[in-house]
């Protein structure tokens, strides 16, 4: 091909995709979603981002505007707080990774494996008023909370940390679909769910642990600290019997 017919060529190609990529930002334009028209929207619409998507640099700026657009709303706090927890997950993620064959781990690595990974959990709250549960079975190929139940008690002193911890997962609850607010649940929610299926005898089954005071929370957090004091010494002690009867 002659040199000035190639370079026509490369610059007819080159306008034509600049005209598509100006087609396409022209009807994103055109067809983007309306801007929210009150706090209580320009929140949900963080919440169903994190929820349905898992796009957390999304999330994170869309609870931003909640601040940004209605500064003395009451959604204002916990927005502000989502988009610094969701930033936090985000240079987690991109320090990250990702092992070939998760269930070729040891132990310990496995807990800390599914202890990452409760940030994707993805659980839906089923009835109304109810509460949303991390250990459901969505039919999805891999719930972390799940994952931490099925390993059991080895996971117990991995799992008492993160009663401290306010990074949001993408589980939701809600009193009732009309009522306008809705609880991002929280690593510290599904900690305390998954101690709780593991032993029922605690006893403490409020509706989400991240809404609690910060008063009722670290009496729990005790509570349980010295619970599984206790038990690990009572089991340290049997462990010692044993291995005497057995000599």
């Amino acid at each position: 091909m002659p040199i000035r017919k190639l370079r026509f060529s490369i610059r007819t190609l080159i306008a034509v995709t600049a005209l598509v990529a100006i087609g396409i930002v022209a009807w994103q334009y055109v067809n983007r979603p309306p801007p929210p028209t009150s706090a209580w929207e320009a929140f949900l619409l963080g919440v169903t981002t994190l929820q349905e998507t898992g796009d957390r640099k999304l999330a994170a700026r869309q609870f931003d505007a909640v601040e940004a657009l209605f500064p003395n709303s009451e959604y204002k706090t916990d927005s502000l707080e989502l988009a610094q927890q969701l930033r936090i997950l985000m240079a987690e993620d991109r320090a990250w990774r990702e092992p070939s064959d998760p269930q070729q781990l040891p132990l310990l690595q496995q807990i800390k494996y599914h202890i990452h990974h409760l940030r994707d959990v993805n659980c839906y709250q089923l009835s109304l008023p109810g509460r949303c549960h991390v250990l459901t079975d969505f039919g999805n190929d891999y719930n972390a909370a799940i994952a931490l139940h099925e390993i059991g008690e080895p996971a117990i002193p991995y799992l008492i940390p993160l009663l401290k911890d306010r990074r949001p997962i993408r589980s939701v609850g809600c009193w009732r679909n009309l009522a306008k607010y809705r609880t991002v649940l929280r690593y510290q929610d599904a900690a305390i769910q998954i101690i709780n299926e593991l032993f029922p005898e605690l006893a403490y089954n409020p509706a989400y642990f991240s809404i609690e005071s910060k008063q009722k929370q670290a009496e729990v957090i005790g509570q349980i600290e010295n619970w599984w004091k206790q038990k690990s010494t009572e089991y340290k002690r049997s462990h010692t019997r044993n291995s005497h009867d057995n000599k």
